[in-house]
């Protein structure tokens, strides 16, 4: 099961409280969106699963965005213990299942 961490305070208030997110975006969908893809991200093994069932896309650097709604987009990194890396050093994404959401952009 992947498990989801927040780079700040503030984007865990965010993403914890549907409330807190129907503030911050101004937006009962946006807030819904947000309340599933983390729940969702949660009952998915590993980020390679999350990545496919989200159609999410690899990044630049080791990082991850996933579309929340029409609008919004949110990146996650790889963090907990060193993940696994191929031969041209880049992420096996099945072998991840603790990230940090660093930011929610629109997009």
């Amino acid at each position: 099961m992947v498990t989801i961490g927040f780079s700040t305070q503030e984007w865990k208030q965010v993403c914890i409280r549907y409330e807190a997110a129907q503030a911050h975006f101004d937006s009962a969908q946006v807030a819904t969106d947000l309340m599933t893809f983390l729940a969702e991200a949660e009952a998915i093994e590993d980020a390679a699963a999350l990545l496919e069932f989200r159609d999410g896309q690899n990044t630049e650097g080791d990082s991850l965005s996933f579309p929340i709604s029409s609008n919004y987009r949110a990146t996650l990194i790889a963090v907990g213990k060193e993940p696994k890396r191929d031969e041209n050093g880049e992420i096996e994404w099945g072998s991840v299942q603790h990230m940090m959401l660093v930011e929610i952009i629109k997009c």
